[in-house]
């Protein structure tokens, strides 16, 4: 039976880093943890908060980010 590799999953969250610091943490922590397990990233094309959190940490550890705009 094949077994198909995740290779990247889309994230959207806050362009903010909320009150707590341990989402901004958890952000980071999930850049890192997709980026060691060479799933790419693609999100919402916001550097900064939560969503630049996660691209960072994984750009941090050598992983593949993709920004994604939305155009109406």
């Amino acid at each position: 039976m094949q077994q198909n590799k995740i290779t990247s999953v889309s994230v959207f969250c806050g362009s903010s880093s909320g009150n707590d610091d341990a989402f901004l943490k958890d952000a980071i922590a999930l850049g890192e943890f997709l980026a060691d397990h060479q799933i790419g990233v693609v999100y919402g094309g916001s550097n900064v908060g939560l969503m630049g959190a996660v691209a960072d940490g994984a750009l941090n550890k050598g992983g593949k980010v993709t920004e994604s705009y939305l155009t109406f």
